[in-house]
């Protein structure tokens, strides 16, 4: 689980260079996430994701995540958004990505229900 989700297909080697060039970055991203008004929340979401990846991690690195952990995440991750939503005057950059995901997201929906969508 992540902040903000993929749901396109990746090769082993496009899914190793996604997760290097999030992990160059992550440090960075803690830190900000941290100096905020919403440290709890990220701690909780970051929590919630981290003991779901270990309890339903097989042995080959993929995940098999339950209905449970996809609820306790949902609400952790809902507590943040709300959060920063709530302190939008420090935290915009990062809702300003989500909000754009969330476009594009909808718009290819959108485009997928009308037909007129290409693979992706």
């Amino acid at each position: 689980m992540g902040i903000i989700a993929s749901t396109s297909r990746k090769t082993e080697n496009s899914e190793k260079s996604g997760r290097d060039s999030w992990e160059s970055v992550a440090p960075e991203v803690v830190a900000f996430m941290e100096k905020g008004g919403c440290k709890e929340p990220y701690m909780a979401y970051v929590d919630c994701s981290i003991e779901a990846e270990k309890k339903n991690e097989d042995g080959f690195g993929r995940l098999h995540e339950t209905n449970e952990d996809i609820g306790k995440c949902t609400k952790a991750f809902t507590m943040l958004m709300k959060c920063m939503d709530a302190h939008s005057d420090y935290y915009q950059p990062i809702l300003d990505a989500v909000y754009d995901g969330e476009d594009l997201y909808l718009a290819r929906l959108i485009n997928t229900l009308r037909g007129d969508s290409k693979k992706i």
